[in-house]
Parts: C-alpha cells; sequence; structure tokens
C-alpha cells in the first residue's frame, strides 16, 4: 500500500484518472448479474483507494482538510457551497473542478454525484 500511496503523490493527476477509470469499470461489471461478486470485491479495494486520495491527493489539489472520507462527498460539498458565491481562485478551482468530475461519474452512474 505504501508504493501505492508514494506512486499517488508523485503521479497526482494520473492518479485521479486511473481512480476515473476504475469507478467506470466497477459500474460497469456491477450492472452485469454474474459478475456482481467480483464487483463488490473491486468496490471494496476502490473505497480504500478512494479513501486514500481524498485524504492525501484531495488534500493538496484544493488546499483544504476534508470533512468527508470519500472524493464524491467533498466534491457534492464544493458544488453545493460555491454554487452562488465564488469569492477567490480556490474556491473557483473547486467549484469546477467539482463540476467537471461529477458530470463524467454521472455518466457511469446516473445521479452519484
Amino acid at each position: 500500500m505504501s508504493e501505492y500511496i508514494t506512486w499517488m503523490i508523485e503521479n497526482p493527476v494520473a492518479s485521479i484518472f486511473l481512480l476515473m477509470i476504475e469507478f467506470a469499470l466497477i459500474m460497469g461489471i456491477s450492472k452485469q448479474k454474474r459478475f456482481k461478486p467480483v464487483a463488490y470485491v473491486a468496490a471494496a479495494i476502490f473505497i480504500l483507494q478512494d479513501l486514500a486520495m481524498n485524504l492525501i491527493i484531495c488534500t493538496i489539489i484544493f488546499l483544504d482538510l476534508p470533512k468527508e472520507y470519500l472524493v464524491t462527498a467533498r466534491m457534492k460539498r464544493y458544488k453545493k457551497k460555491y454554487k452562488t458565491k465564488r469569492n477567490n481562485p480556490i474556491e473557483k478551482f473547486r467549484y469546477y473542478f467539482s463540476v467537471y468530475m461529477c458530470k463524467y461519474l454521472n455518466l457511469f452512474d446516473e445521479g452519484h454525484c
């Protein structure tokens, strides 16, 4: 696990896209009945990766300590909090990044974010 965290820190952009690809794959296989057990195992691993991503990479990218455990919950908060009030460039970045990422997550799991 420590090698994965080191890789995440060294490659933050690649780790975001890797997490998105994993999410899309898990959502795809979970819709097929015969692959449900595989999806559950993959989802358990994914949640650990998501937690690490939120605590390490997203804290650095958003310049904000997490109040939630998972990245999606953080992005939902940013979308809601900064929808009407974006006073500085960091808040604008948080809002627009969250809107952009949620748009793609919702393609694979409607209403996810």
